[in-house]
């Protein structure tokens, strides 16, 4: 009993299966991803936005595939297959870590067109409803008596503005005044329903592109950390790491070389 379940977890049965964990966990993620990019519309902001969206809320999946190939390999280092794949797709992090530093500006560009297409089409809206209400407001004005402006009325398809009372022992003076004040009154409603949502809006589309923003430097980060470049042992942020610490050392080093050439210039000066 004792030695089935200790070959039912041995190191390398356990490596097959993160393996294909890892695997299943690709599958799900590009077929996430796959679904949200057809049908393409490139230079749509609303389109870039979920497919942006797409890749970054997904991506956890991909790096924890990643992950598990990771320590697939190191519990049965023995296995072709699996070296082999991890050496690949390890390579492909290295562009994702990449491709998602890109989003950070290109979220943000998408961000900025669509509140410029909303703010549009806002205004569009807004002036298509000014241009109505004039319309109404000319025709009141310009009606001679209250049949007239019930006709015309009738005519615009105003259904929100009605005569109060009997329109028959009404004045034209009244009934014109009572028509004025509901219309301003809508529009002033209008008005302040644009507004709102529009508001509203911005500070979404501000709190998305902000958790994108953070979202994909983390996950660029975290797929460098497991990126490995062909014939490599270590992580693409190893290198970058190392080759931040070798700027840091040489610019350190030509300072200190030019501290110590200026004060050996001014103790030759102050020779006698």
């Amino acid at each position: 009993m004792k030695s089935s379940t200790s070959r039912g977890v041995s190191p390398s049965l356990l490596g097959r299966r993160l393996f294909e964990a890892a695997f299943v966990l690709f599958v799900i993620y590009g077929a996430t991803v796959i679904g949200f990019a057809f049908p393409v519309r490139a230079f749509d902001p609303i389109w870039q936005l979920a497919v942006a969206g797409a890749l970054i809320n997904n991506a956890p999946m991909a790096l924890v595939g990643l992950a598990l190939m990771h320590l697939s390999v190191r519990l049965e280092p023995g296995a072709p297959l699996q070296v082999r794949r991890l050496g690949q797709f390890a390579h492909l992090a290295q562009f994702a870590a990449i491709g998602f530093l890109c989003l950070v500006p290109l979220q943000l560009m998408a961000v900025r067109q669509t509140l410029l297409n909303q703010q549009t089409e806002q205004n569009r809206q807004m002036t298509i409803a000014e241009r109505r209400i004039a319309e109404v407001r000319r025709a009141i004005s310009a009606s001679t008596t209250v049949p007239e402006l019930q006709r015309e009325l009738a005519r615009l398809k105003v259904g929100t503005l009605t005569i109060r009372g009997n329109p028959a022992d009404s004045s034209l003076s009244g009934v014109r005044e009572q028509l004025l004040t509901s219309l301003e009154s809508s529009r002033t409603n209008l008005q302040s329903q644009f507004k709102r949502p529009g508001r509203g809006k911005i500070w979404d589309f501000v709190q998305l592109s902000l958790q994108a923003v953070i979202s994909s430097l983390a996950l660029a980060f975290g797929f460098a950390a497991l990126a490995q470049g062909k014939g490599r042992h270590r992580s693409q942020l190893d290198a970058v790491r190392r080759r931040w610490s070798r700027l840091l050392h040489q610019r350190t080093a030509d300072q200190r070389s030019r501290h110590g050439h200026s004060t050996q210039e001014r103790s030759i000066r102050n020779q006698p």
